[in-house]
């Protein structure tokens, strides 16, 4: 299974799925908390700091600073200096460093002198390139020298002035304090790969970047760095190998860099919404969902946020949730409204309330015609031709036949040259009797590029059986279920042509019932889904996944990524990833998830021998694929134990021993083509080299 899920284009694909890349970085009117003095009455003091802690809590430092800041003055003044320092500590913890010091700064001059206030001070100063960033680091140093975030901040100055010794040596101090799920231990342990490359220390920085490939695998940038030190150990395979994820997964970047620019211009709301785009093209399901809804409290009336989440609500069938978010919005007076209005058609859409759908999307025409030009999709109002696209949709389907040929008219005028006009007045033939026009317009919207749309060649097919053509219908209808098993429609149509033949009318109707038993299933789950909190919904989501597995239907793997992150203490999710992430550019993202695994089930010995295979293949983490090995080798020797073992023992140049364990692995599993390859290798193998490959 490809780890994207390519699926066949649909007409849902066309006209469902049409969410902008965000790029708001990039945007004028950036949502930016001020600063000043209070624009409110007198608020009472203790109410501020609770307002400050829950919005930090939550994550909005910016916010949680902006709250506080223009009252600093409004405290008593030996408690300034103190609010000074939170303040300046949430401007940091947002990376507005400039505001970090600024505060940081007046916090020394109203007397603060504990450590907190030189590491934000330094640390500041050294993401803003100040050279007095030394300094206040290593006066930090010397009033707390176990202060690891202190010594992570110097050992970056260090490694960034050239001096790549001193700043190992930080960063390894740092790494003995320093705790796994602390916001800046990725960054150090990128920062200190980096510089054991530097130092010429390339197998510790190739063990470096895997850690931090197996945490982030889809970090395209990650596989470049491995595979720059892989090449410097003279391991052209393997680097190689990597080289291609990386010009692979570079086609679809990740707008990091957008995020990032947006925190330091305190837009936190937009910020959280790229966020949220960037862990949705990850698959962190989850938390595109946590860092959206932040968005959305950040600005709620900031009409994009809305748009997109209701976009990932659709897609794991919150319809809702979704429904809940687009109304508030409408009700705020988010603006412009039209997108807003245009995805609350979509929802209606999704639930089968096509009346309903047709009056939110002709609102939404309505509302689009009224605004003009603001921007267009990229400032949240509704995109012109999809609008045009889903308002056919709704009017074919809820018998509108005016407004379904009026909304397809305007839809060939904005873009005459694409296949779903075509499709839809298919559609609208079709439904006013007319096979003949209708297999007309599916032919033109194949010729126009829709000839991949399984809706295109199942209407095509409909239209086929309507003009009497029977077999040509009933082999188009074949080949759509070859491919599509669990396509329904076509089972239905297939039944009820006349003179099937009577074996494959017994075969249709068993698959079929079977189908419709699925459907009923995933109905049952999906409805489930959409009336509980997400949080609450891994277990379902599992289901409902293995249902769609079952029933050959879309989006299947998205699902279990999304139950993997809510029930993280459940291997199931996790192994049925695994079995289907087989393609060579996976092999980050398999790691990830039997590394997963592990943590769940830490005896399983499958997951064990997968990990430390893979870390030979690549040449990475070779001590800890040893000592995986040798575990699992004492306990039970296999075939698959002593080629791993014996494979080990080639890596660290140990050639005899290597040679030894093999030729004992062929002698008691003689049959075993992966014994006798690594064997040969072995054998060819200079003594106490690695082969340069």
């Amino acid at each position: 299974m490809d780890l994207m899920e390519r699926n066949a284009v649909s007409i849902r694909t066309a006209v469902l799925w049409n969410a902008a890349v965000l790029s708001l970085g990039l945007l004028p009117g950036c949502d930016r908390g001020g600063g000043g003095g209070p624009k409110e009455g007198p608020r009472d003091l203790k109410s501020l700091l609770a307002e400050f802690d829950g919005l930090a809590q939550r994550g909005l430092f910016v916010e949680a600073a902006h709250v506080l800041s223009p009252w600093i003055e409004s405290f008593p003044p030996q408690e300034q200096g103190g609010i000074e320092l939170k303040v300046a500590a949430a401007f940091h913890r947002g990376k507005l460093h400039d505001q970090a010091l600024k505060h940081a700064e007046a916090a020394i001059k109203a007397g603060v002198e504990e450590p907190q206030v030189y590491y934000v001070l330094g640390d500041s100063q050294r993401a803003l390139f100040h050279g007095a960033a030394r300094g206040t680091l290593e006066k930090l140093l010397a009033l707390a020298p176990d202060h690891h975030l202190g010594e992570l901040s110097l050992a970056r100055f260090h490694f960034r002035a050239g001096d790549v010794a001193e700043a190992l040596k930080l960063f390894e101090s740092y790494f003995k304090s320093a705790k796994m799920d602390e916001p800046e231990y990725g960054l150090a342990l990128l920062e200190q790969a980096r510089a054991l490359r530097s130092a010429g220390r390339f197998q510790e920085a190739a063990d470096r970047f895997a850690v931090l490939l197996e945490q982030d695998p889809l970090d395209f940038k990650l596989y470049s760095e491995l595979a720059s030190a892989l090449y410097r150990l003279r391991l052209r395979k393997e680097a190689r190998f990597v080289e291609e994820i990386y010009k692979v997964l570079s086609q679809d970047a990740f707008e990091e860099h957008i995020e990032a620019r947006l925190r330091e211009k305190g837009a936190t709301a937009l910020a959280l919404g790229q966020e949220g785009a960037n862990r949705t093209r990850q698959r962190r399901f989850l938390d595109a969902f946590r860092a959206y809804r932040l968005g959305v409290e950040a600005g709620p009336t900031e009409p994009r946020l809305r748009i997109f989440l209701a976009d990932l609500s659709i897609q794991f069938r919150r319809l809702r949730e979704a429904e809940v978010l687009l109304d508030e919005g409408l009700r705020l007076k988010a603006e412009p409204a039209s997108g807003l209005l245009w995805k609350k058609g979509l929802v209606a859409i999704e639930r089968g309330a096509f009346p309903a759908a047709l009056k939110s999307l002709a609102t939404a025409q309505a509302a689009l015609a009224r605004e003009g030009n603001q921007g267009g999709e990229e400032r949240g109002q509704a995109p012109s031709y999809p609008l045009h696209l889903a308002l056919a949709w709704a009017a074919v389907e809820a018998g509108d036949w005016q407004t379904a040929a009026g909304a397809i008219e305007a839809a060939e005028a904005a873009n005459a040259s694409s296949w779903e006009p075509s499709y839809w007045l298919g559609r609208l033939e079709l439904a006013r009797g007319e096979p003949d026009k209708a297999f007309g317009r599916f032919e033109d919207a194949s010729r126009k590029g829709g000839k991949d749309s399984i809706d295109v060649e199942y209407y095509r097919a409909l239209a086929l059986a309507r003009r009497g053509r029977d077999g040509e219908a009933g082999e188009a209808l074949k080949r759509i279920l070859d491919r599509h098993p669990g396509f329904d429609k076509a089972h239905a149509t297939l039944l009820e042509l006349p003179g099937i033949d009577p074996a494959l009318k017994v075969e249709t109707e068993t698959a079929f019932r079977r189908l419709k038993d699925l459907q009923a299933q995933i109905k049952a789950r999906e409805s489930a889904v959409d009336s509980k909190p997400l949080e609450h919904c891994g277990l379902d989501y599992l289901e409902l996944a293995k249902l769609r597995i079952k029933a050959k239907a879309p989006g299947a793997f998205d699902l279990l990524f999304l139950a993997a992150d809510l029930i993280p203490d459940q291997a199931e999710p996790c192994k049925l990833l695994i079995a289907g992430l087989k393609q060579s550019q996976d092999v980050f993202v398999r790691l990830e998830y039997l590394r997963r695994l592990l943590r769940v089930e830490p005896e399983n010995a499958g997951a064990r021998a997968a990990i430390a295979d893979t870390y030979l293949k690549l040449h990475v983490r070779l001590g800890e694929a040893a000592q995986m090995v040798e575990g699992l080798h004492a306990r039970s020797p296999t075939a698959v134990t002593f080629r791993l073992l014996g494979l080990c023992r080639l890596a660290a140049g140990r050639k005899s021993e290597a040679l030894a364990l093999l030729e004992a692995g062929v002698k008691a599993y003689p049959g075993d083509a992966a014994l006798g390859e690594a064997l040969s290798e072995a054998q060819d193998r200079k003594p106490d080299q690695v082969e340069e490959r």
